[in-house]
C-alpha cells in the first residue's frame, strides 16, 4: 500500500508540467519593483504618443498587460498629460528589455502638447465614466479626432455636441455613448471645431449646425432669434408670425466667426410667454 501511494505521488507530480508564465498588469508590475518602465514622449498628445522602455527586473518570464484608460501624469506642470486607449502585452523573459509605442490622447486640452523626450510617470487607471470610455475607445477605434474631442467632452472641456469628425455613423454612434453616459439628452446640432490633434484646445468654431425644434398646442403668433453669449441677436428667424396648432422645425447653420460659449433660441407667443433653449458651443 505504501508503494502505491508513492507512485501515485510521483506521476501526478510529473503530470504537472512546466511553470506558467506569470501574468501581471503593467501598474502592478511598476509598483512590486518587478519591472523598471520609461515613458517619453514622442512631441505629440495623440496616438502613438509615448514611448514606453520596459525592463523585466526579474530572473522568470513576465507577460505584461495593460489596460485602457492608465493614465501618464507629464513630469512638466504646464505640458499635457496622456490616457492610454488601447490594450496591449508584452512577454518579457528574465532580464529582457523592449521598448514599445503607447496608443493614447490628452486629458489636459488647456495646457501645452507634450515636447519631445520629456517624461511621464504612471498614474494608475481611470475609473467610473472615463474608464467605461477607454474601454469603448479600445473597442470600437475611430478618427483619432473624434477620440480626442470624446475624452475632452468627458472631462467637459468641450461641449458633447463638439464631439464630430464627419464621419457620420462614428460621430453618431460617439455622440449616443457619450449622452447615455453622462445622463443627457443626444444634441440637435453639431459643433465643428476642425483638427484639434497636438495643440491647446482654441475652440475655433469653423462649423454650427443643426434644428431647432417647437410644438404649438393653439394658434398663435411667435418670433424666434438666436441669441449670442452677450444677449445680442445674432439671428432673427421670424418675426410675429402667425403659426398653427403643429410641430415645427428650423435648421440653421453657421459656417464661421461664432464665438465659444452659450447661445440662446428665444421663442416668443403672443401671449408674452417665452421659451428658451440653450445651445454650448
Amino acid at each position: 500500500m505504501i508503494l502505491t501511494v508513492a507512485l501515485l505521488l510521483c506521476l501526478g507530480v510529473n503530470s504537472a508540467g512546466p511553470a506558467s508564465t506569470s501574468s501581471i498588469d503593467l501598474y502592478d508590475a511598476i509598483e512590486q519593483g518587478v519591472v523598471k518602465a520609461e515613458f517619453t514622449s514622442n512631441g505629440s498628445s495623440s496616438q502613438n504618443s509615448i514611448t514606453l522602455n520596459l525592463s523585466n527586473l526579474s530572473d522568470r518570464e513576465l507577460n505584461i498587460r495593460l489596460e485602457p484608460g492608465f493614465y501618464l501624469r507629464s513630469d512638466l506642470s504646464n505640458e499635457q498629460d496622456i490616457m492610454v486607449t488601447r490594450s496591449d502585452a508584452f512577454v518579457l523573459h528574465g532580464g529582457e528589455r523592449t521598448s514599445q509605442p503607447l496608443y493614447g490622447f490628452c486629458t489636459q486640452s488647456f495646457k501645452a502638447t507634450p515636447s519631445a523626450e520629456s517624461r511621464f510617470s504612471p498614474g494608475g487607471y481611470a475609473q467610473g465614466e472615463m474608464a467605461k470610455l477607454a474601454n469603448y475607445l479600445n473597442a470600437s477605434p475611430c478618427d483619432p479626432n473624434l477620440e480626442q474631442k470624446a475624452i475632452w467632452a468627458m472631462q467637459g472641456d468641450i461641449p458633447l455636441a463638439a464631439t464630430y469628425s464627419g464621419n457620420r455613423d462614428e460621430d453618431e454612434s460617439m455622440r449616443k455613448f457619450l449622452a447615455d453616459l453622462k445622463d443627457q439628452n443626444v444634441p440637435d446640432y453639431i459643433v465643428d471645431y476642425g483638427n484639434v490633434l497636438n495643440a491647446p484646445l482654441e475652440r475655433t468654431v469653423h462649423q454650427l449646425r443643426g434644428r431647432f425644434s417647437f410644438s404649438l398646442d393653439r394658434p398663435t403668433n411667435v418670433t424666434l432669434v438666436l441669441k449670442r453669449p452677450d444677449g445680442s441677436v445674432l439671428t432673427t428667424y421670424y418675426t410675429d408670425r402667425f403659426m398653427d396648432i403643429g410641430y415645427y422645425t428650423t435648421n440653421f447653420t453657421y459656417s464661421a466667426g461664432l464665438s465659444s460659449g452659450t447661445y440662446t433660441f428665444e421663442l416668443s407667443m403672443a401671449n408674452g410667454e417665452v421659451l428658451t433653449t440653450a445651445i454650448e458651443v
